[in-house]
């Protein structure tokens, strides 16, 4: 059996005693991505049990900027409707903007509607008139006669009545249509359609509550859009529940080939990697969806169109953004690999500290839909990153060397 040399410690002698071919190097890293692959499956079919959820999970930051979207909209109409009366001459109560606001504090968007006034009437139980016509005289109460306003001389006048109310089918027991099998006048409203302008329609103004609104909900254009969308979600679940057991089959591959102290850092830096890349997806996710969605609402606003999100774009968008962000904060990492291999100093990462802002300006304006917002989000976050890397390289020890070196006057020979 062969002996290690004696400036390798004891710790570390095993790797010497314990190397393998590279065929045996490639049955290992099969055996580790069998096991990975095996993993992920697993975890894809648990995925399939929670895909409905998380689809309707990821959609929370779209429907809450689509919420607001139409809110800020319906406030807006509202408004100017408000003004338009009073423009006109129109009574419109003292409180009526408090309330259009409270129930948009409440969750309840105006509709305007415009209704045929005689249907309105029949609705009612009123008798329907054509357009153009004057309302029915008041109905006959055949206990007691006609009404006061029916008998009065304003109502019985030749000039103030109607053609029709003056002919003799229309003063005779056969108006009803029964004694000649006409229809009634209610009857033949319904068969004839009145032709009626925009003006003479009745303005019904109509609340509903907001998460009805067919407005808030996202589309899908292609017959297996959603079972794709389902498959997405199940499979980005089906990924980060195996991803801590993919991790360790592929870390027992390469651990078996690092020595103590190489593996003290992995043990280090990993979990920091990690934490660094769920800060940033989450503050993609959680704070910087609403300004980029609400910015890039503000175009459809400005163009005088209205957003149809399709579920397939955004759940893309959903796993790209927080991606980006994920690895942009791996900022401090980078620059403690680059001082440690000796491509940058300390010294000239604090000399450069405002090149570097102005290169992280840049950055966030492409990773980011560029709005101000996200930007901000973005860069801010680095920019603190940037200074906690500098203290990271000042402050995290060094690598030592692999071996000790020999004493000068140690005789290596054994004699």
């Amino acid at each position: 059996m062969p002996v290690p040399p004696s400036h390798i410690p004891a710790d570390d002698a095993r790797l010497e005693n314990t190397k393998m071919s590279f065929g045996a190097h490639l049955e290992e890293l099969r055996n580790a991505l069998i096991k990975s692959l095996a993993v992920t499956v697993v975890g894809f079919l648990i995925g399939l049990t929670m895909g409905w959820a998380v689809v309707r999970f990821i959609q929370t930051p779209l429907r809450s900027a689509l919420e607001t979207y139409y809110r800020d909209h319906a406030e807006v109409a509202l408004l100017k409707r408000l003004e338009g009366m009073r423009r006109d001459g129109l009574p419109v109560p003292e409180d009526l903007d408090a309330t259009a606001a409270q129930m948009a504090d409440d969750g309840l968007v105006p509709l305007n509607y415009y209704i045929d006034p005689n249907e309105l009437r029949r609705a009612l139980g009123s008798p329907a008139t054509a357009p153009g016509r004057a309302a029915p005289p008041a109905a006959t109460n055949s206990a007691t006669g006609p009404s006061p306003d029916s008998a009065s001389p304003d109502s019985a006048s030749p000039d103030s009545a109607s053609p029709d109310s003056t002919s003799p089918d229309a003063t005779s027991p056969d108006a009803t249509g029964a004694s000649k099998g006409l229809p009634s006048a209610e009857k033949q409203m319904e068969i004839v359609p009145s032709r009626l302008k925009r003006s003479d329609l009745v303005q019904l103004h109509v609340y509903q509550p907001l998460e009805e609104d067919v407005r808030l909900r996202v589309v899908g254009l292609n017959v297996t859009e959603g079972f794709m969308v389902y498959v997405k979600a199940s499979l980005m679940v089906g990924v980060l529940i195996s991803s801590p057991f993919v991790f360790y089959f592929i870390w027992d591959f390469v651990a078996a080939g690092l020595y103590r102290h190489e593996k003290k850092h992995i043990y280090i830096y990993l979990p920091m990697s990690l934490g660094l890349f769920l800060a940033g997806a989450s503050l993609a996710f959680f704070v910087v969806f609403d300004y980029v969605l609400n910015f890039l609402f503000w175009f459809y606003t400005k163009m005088g169109i209205d957003p149809d999100p399709r579920i397939s774009e955004w759940i893309s968008f959903v796993l790209m953004l927080p991606l980006g962000f994920g690895i942009s904060f791996q900022l401090p990492l980078v620059m403690l690999f680059l001082e440690r291999i000796g491509v940058f100093t300390v010294e000239a990462y604090q000399q450069k500290w405002r090149v570097a802002i102005l290169v992280i300006s840049v950055l966030s304006m492409f990773l980011t839909p560029a709005d101000p917002g996200s930007m901000l989000l973005m860069g801010i976050p680095l920019i603190v990153l940037y200074f906690g890397g500098i203290g990271l390289c000042r402050f995290m020890p060094r690598n030592k060397p692999e071996f000790p070196e020999p004493d000068a006057g140690m005789n290596t020979s054994g004699s």
